[in-house]
């Protein structure tokens, strides 16, 4: 009888802690390239004024808040 009730639960632990793992992965792969376009902004483009600088950060930081944020 054990088993039966067990063997469930130990599935869907799994299941939701790779489901938790995947997404983490993503949210850090967001961040990073999002970090990284806003450095080539930076550093590539010639002479960048500091109002594409703000703007670029700025919507790095209202993506990174807005997917952060979403109803689960």
């Amino acid at each position: 009888m054990t088993i039966v009730v067990v063997f469930p639960i130990v599935f869907s632990i799994g299941g939701a802690y790779k489901r938790r793992e995947t997404v983490l992965d993503d949210y850090g792969a967001l961040k990073a390239h999002g970090r990284a376009i806003y450095f080539a902004t930076r550093d590539w483009l010639e002479d960048p004024t500091p109002q594409v600088l703000d703007r670029a950060k700025e919507r790095l930081a209202r993506t990174i808040h807005e997917v952060s944020s979403r109803d689960r």
